[in-house]
């Protein structure tokens, strides 16, 4: 596909005709309701890629289009300030198209005053290739790979200059599952197409089955997350019941699971809970969720893991809605993170290659808001167009949900805090004389929450505790007594 950016800049306005910048002179514009009311955002989110799918019903956009979308511009409603912009398909015989915007604020409770204009005759094309001005390492980003965007099983671009693209390594070639196969194509997925894997056992790390390499060429951008990182991207899962690699970024000297640079990501389907999510960083940040069916198998989900710079917990979002909170962890060693796979093991001989697809994977080194990840997901999930009239709203999901109530939960040598959701407060652990030994701010949204035992004064606690959870909104106390024997 033709990948578009649409690039805000002072040379962009001086090469193009006088007339264009003129945007009152484009003959046809729609709105874009981006209405967050309904989705209890707490500020305001900034730089943010937007998704803007269109499609049959807006049939007009493609008949007055100008070359494949050329003309289309997106403008703040004075019609003077400019966003950025991406096509990423364009097909106007099928009438559907998705393109990337990079609007510069949303406003939590509010609509976001945007047009998007067309139908220019003899509008120049503002776009370039890959997404360099929505997808900018300004922005945090390292890498984004939209997936499903180029012909057969070959290299998939990246959005940021300079990084590797995603090579679909066996794609489309004889395995023991599968012996005889048939030419690769990608598939549909949640955004224009996905990639997708055929799975197959544990071959003792020879990589011969299905796989995405992230990395193999050198690429310093995973070497340094101490300013944060964020990985999130669209799953579908049709594989057997079994660990599943989501990614693996590990550093050139790795030869077991004991790197101190290793990210592991992957879905814990069997153990220690059906359809859980895991983590591993470093050789000691280990968490597996303790929430049945987080995901599971013959559906999509959207997941965000994401971690603050310096000693933070990992915050995992399932959907744009909290599933899980580490304990705190430390930064991991700079290193070249050369072995960076999706899809596969290289560390567990036994694990099975993932069965399923992945779409639109994107690589942060920041930490992305709770805001970031719900406004992600309402975006981006199906039959969503923010060309329509509809409100945004956060789809709280059945699945999964953490219990209404407070409880407490022992996870091997951590606690775990189950607490009510949507509510922000602080959390704290109080010993029988009635002193505080271990205390957090939570904010809102976040249900779930590990302790590892150690008082905040860094001694290992042990005995009957009462853990305390007092909301913000000055409501009722909660309190559950437990036992932790380290």
């Amino acid at each position: 596909m033709n990948f578009k950016t649409g690039l805000l800049s002072l040379a962009l306005a001086v090469g193009f005709a006088s007339a264009q910048d003129v945007y009152s002179t484009w003959g046809s514009s729609r709105t874009v309701n981006l209405k967050t009311t309904g989705m209890g955002l707490t500020g305001t989110t900034k730089k943010f890629p937007l998704l803007v799918r269109i499609n049959s019903t807006h049939a007009d956009v493609f008949t007055s289009s100008k070359g494949k979308g050329a003309d289309i511009r997106f403008v703040r409603g004075n019609l003077t300030t400019r966003l950025p912009h991406q096509v990423e398909r364009w097909d106007s015989a099928g009438k559907l198209a998705e393109i990337w915007v990079l609007v510069d604020s949303v406003p939590a409770g509010g609509t976001t005053d945007i047009k998007m204009l067309y139908n220019k005759a003899g509008a120049a094309d503002s776009a370039y290739p890959r997404g360099r001005a929505v997808f900018d390492t300004s922005n945090g980003f390292v890498s984004v790979w939209h997936l499903g965007d180029s012909t057969g099983a070959n290299p998939r671009p990246n959005q940021i200059a300079g990084a590797p693209t995603a090579l679909l390594t066996n794609f489309g070639m004889p395995t023991v599952e599968d012996p005889t196969p048939v030419p690769y194509t990608p598939k549909s997925g949640i955004i224009a197409f996905a990639d997708s894997l055929r799975g197959g056992a544990g071959d003792q790390l020879a990589g011969t089955k299905d796989f995405i390499d992230l990395n193999r060429r050198g690429y310093e951008g995973f070497s340094n997350f101490n300013t944060g990182f964020t990985f999130s991207f669209w799953v579908y899962s049709n594989g057997p019941l079994f660990a599943e690699r989501f990614v693996e970024i590990l550093d050139d000297t790795t030869s077991a699971a004991s790197s101190d640079t290793r990210i592991i990501l992957f879905g814990n389907r069997t153990d220690p809970v059906p359809n859980g999510v895991s983590v591993r960083w470093g050789q000691s940040g280990i968490y597996n969720s303790e929430i049945e069916n987080t995901y599971v198998g013959n559906e999509w989900f959207h997941f965000t893991f994401t971690k603050a710079g310096g000693s933070a917990p990992f915050y995992i979002y399932r959907n744009g809605e909290n599933v899980g909170v580490t304990g705190e962890l430390p930064d991991l060693a700079v290193g070249l993170r050369n072995y960076a796979y999706m899809g596969r093991s290289s560390v567990t001989a036994s694990d099975p290659y993932f069965q399923g697809k992945f779409d639109e994977v994107q690589v942060s080194k920041v930490d992305r808001s709770i805001d970031w990840a719900k406004l992600t997901y309402a975006i981006q999930k199906p039959g969503i167009s923010v060309l329509d009239t509809n409100t945004l709203v956060s789809v709280k999901s059945t699945r999964a949900a953490a219990s209404s109530q407070f409880s407490v939960r022992s996870n091997g040598s951590e606690m775990r805090f189950f607490l009510p959701s949507a509510q922000a407060g602080k959390l704290s652990v109080v010993d029988v004389f009635g002193r505080t030994v271990w205390t957090r701010n939570i904010p809102a949204g976040v249900t779930a929450v590990s302790w590892n035992g150690k008082a905040d004064r860094g001694t290992s606690a042990r005995g009957v505790y009462v853990a305390r959870f007092v909301p913000s909104s000055k409501g009722a106390s909660l309190e559950r007594k437990f036992t932790l024997n380290p």
